[in-house]
């Protein structure tokens, strides 16, 4: 006695955006297929081409051939959602926990991990954190790839991390090698607005030794403030490796846990030596550059003159420089600069 083969449904049962056409296939040759949206009892149609669904709906199906045992009945379901256009991150962190959202532009990935399926992406208008716990995204993205058209709802985490928690799959990356140049920032100046970014924090000092540990807090300084470097992920590849011990450029993706923004390297790479330290002759004084503002930090008790002057030696900036960290807003542009202060001359380089 011959079975008749159970159909199946391609595209597989599950969400699906707008509509999907679902073919119903039969593994025995010459059988006829007979589906209903209804009921598992029918009434049935005998199916001839794709159905077209455009709502929630389940498709049953049976197969039949004469002198044959007919098939079981096999079902699909199909959930068809709608979803709110947006056309950048900034619109897509603006959103409601209630609402499907469709990112019409494209967005880079600057990092992803296996923890969770988490991965960031980024445009120029904002970043966001997606949270995968299901691996709902199949397709396989190098970093710095472009995603478009990713769909699912935005929820706020229990530490306060806003997340995008994705529906569908999007597909294949829609371009490749794209550049994302971090932004620099202090650590005075990082704030929930980096939330997700992509940024360096020049001048850093880790206050321990030791080797990195996964799932670790480390306390950080800059001249400006204090911070947090976080190895938050198992799978990177500075676990077990040294922590610096010297003044230290640090790119990482920002998490928030409870209102602190932590800094999360994605690699050995992002922990380098950071070299625009102007000597000066005396180690009172420390001259720096980053992000628009010169700092200087005078442990002297006396106030000091410092004057700044270019290649040419003409005047960019004078100021009186009182006891303590000072720091002056003041754009200089990309290159050399020669610094006179409390009796000493230096260079400083800004890149």
């Amino acid at each position: 006695t011959q079975y008749v083969d159970v159909p199946t449904f391609t595209p597989s049962a599950g969400s699906y955006l707008g509509s999907v056409s679902v073919s119903i296939i039969c593994g025995t040759e010459d059988a006829t297929i007979n589906y209903s949206t209804t009921s598992e009892n029918g009434p049935w149609t005998v199916y001839t081409a794709p159905v077209t669904i455009s709502q929630t709906t389940a498709i049953w199906a049976y197969a039949e051939k004469a002198g044959c045992v007919t098939s079981m009945v096999g079902t699909a379901i199909y959930d068809i959602i709608s979803a709110t256009d947006v056309n950048s991150i900034a619109q897509l962190r603006q959103g409601s926990a209630d609402t499907y959202y469709r990112l019409t532009s494209e967005a880079i990935l600057t990092f992803q991990t296996s923890y969770r399926g988490v991965k960031y992406i980024q445009d120029a208008t904002g970043a966001i954190q997606i949270d995968d716990n299901s691996h709902v995204i199949t397709t396989a993205y190098s970093l710095y790839d472009g995603i478009s058209g990713l769909v699912g709802t935005v929820a706020e985490s229990n530490s306060g991390m806003l997340q995008f928690l994705p529906l569908l799959d999007p597909g294949e990356a829609t371009s490749h090698g794209n550049t994302v140049t971090p932004e620099v920032v202090t650590l005075a100046q990082l704030s929930e607005a980096h939330e997700a970014k992509l940024v360096t924090v020049e001048n850093v000092s880790f206050g321990q030794s030791g080797e990195f540990a996964a799932s670790t807090t480390y306390n950080i300084t800059d001249p400006t403030g204090e911070g947090v470097v976080r190895t938050q992920y198992s799978d990177v590849d500075y676990i077990g490796a040294g922590i610096p011990s010297a003044a230290t450029n640090v790119t990482a993706v920002v998490l928030e846990y409870n209102g602190t923004m932590q800094l999360v390297p994605r690699s050995a790479s992002d922990l380098e030596p950071y070299d625009g330290l102007a000597e000066t002759g005396d180690s009172q004084i420390m001259i720096w550059n980053c992000n628009g503002v010169v700092y200087v930090s005078n442990s002297s008790s006396d106030a000091l003159e410092m004057n700044i002057y270019n290649v040419l030696g003409q005047p960019v900036m004078s100021r009186m420089v009182e006891s303590g960290m000072s720091q002056f807003s003041h754009t200089l542009n990309n290159g050399l600069y020669i610094v006179t202060i409390g009796g000493n001359t230096t260079k400083i380089m800004v890149k």
